[in-house]
This record gives C-alpha cells, structure tokens and sequence, in this order.
C-alpha cells in the first residue's frame, strides 16, 4: 500500500479531486467534513454562490448516506447510531465543480432507486420542481424518509442531470455511486 500512494495521489490530480473523505458518516463527523471542505472550497478560489451550491449538494449526499447506507460503522467505538458508511468526493472537470458520493445498498432496492434516479434523470428544471412540489404533497410511502425529495433536490441544483451507477458487490450488497456537476460562477471568491 505504502508504494501505491503517490500512484493515489496522482490519479486524483488527474480526475480533478480536491477533497476526499470515506468512512464513518455522521451529524458530528458532517460538521467537521463541512468546516474542512469550506477551507478548500476558499483555498480552490470559489465564488460565494458556487461554494454554497457545492456545500449544499455535499450535505445533501452525506444525509443520503446516514439514512440510506447499509454499511454500518466499524470505527470500534460507540458512534451515534445514524452513522453510516460511505465516500465524498469533490473535484473539478471543464467548467465545473462535481460532487460524487458512494455507499453500499441492498440489491433488493437496486431496481426501485435505478427507476426512481431515471425518472429525475428525464425531466427538465420545471418538471422537477412541479414533481418535487407533488412529492411535498404527497403523503410519504411507509418505510421512505424522504420520497425521494433529496434526490430530486440535487437535481434542480445540479448542471447538468444526474449520473449514477450500481456494482453489484455480492449476493445481497451493490455499490451505489451519485454523481452530479454545478457549473462554476464566472466571479470568483476572494478572501
């Protein structure tokens, strides 16, 4: 592993990766992840409303973590019980900043997250704020903590639409990846 670390490194300069996190996810561990990535986010020269947009869709990622990862922490110590497992990936490609974020899901939810995902993948910013205020409306599916509503918020957020994939890990598990890009704001941050 020791050799392999500057191959790690240049890989992520190459992908555009400035800020990586994988592991335990929590509301303690996020407001840590949050004050690392503002630091960052200024040292990269953001904008204010980019940050913002950026910080939000993170945010946004690592709640779908806590609530949807099956992967339970395995830190040995007693974390709060929403903590989850799970990666946050920031970088930047083109003109614009992406926000990539990945977890373990059952294979029983694949199919019922691909049809949802590809929904939201379909329709255009109206569509989805009418959709989104429907889903407001609607009374929430038993079992759901959300309906979905984090999704479709990153999506109005987002650039461009939404990519996904899932890798199938085993009989019962599939890695689940969450991908969305926010263009950059031609004013930049100054500090």
């Amino acid at each position: 592993m020791i050799d392999d670390l500057y191959d790690f490194r240049e890989n992520m300069i190459r992908e555009g990766i400035f800020f990586c996190f994988n592991g335990p996810v929590s509301q303690n561990i996020l407001a840590e992840i949050g004050s690392a990535l503002e630091q960052r986010m200024k040292l990269e020269n953001m904008n204010r409303t980019t940050m913002l947009r950026v910080f939000s869709m993170m945010m946004e990622m690592a709640q779908n973590i806590m609530r949807y990862s099956v992967e339970e922490s395995d830190s040995g110590v007693s974390d709060p019980p929403d903590t989850r497992m799970g990666s946050i990936i920031i970088g930047h490609e083109d003109n614009a900043y992406f926000v990539l974020c990945g977890n373990m899901v059952y294979n029983t939810e694949v199919q019922k997250l691909k049809d949802k995902l590809e929904r939201i993948r379909g329709m255009d910013r109206q569509q989805l704020r009418r959709y989104h205020k429907e889903q407001i409306r609607k009374r929430l599916e038993k079992g759901s903590q959300g309906a979905g509503l984090g999704f479709i918020g990153m999506a109005k957020k987002a650039s461009r639409p939404i990519e996904f994939s899932f890798r199938k890990i085993d009989a019962e598990k599939s890695y689940f990846s969450l991908k969305t890009l926010i263009h950059k704001e031609k004013q930049e941050w100054k500090t």
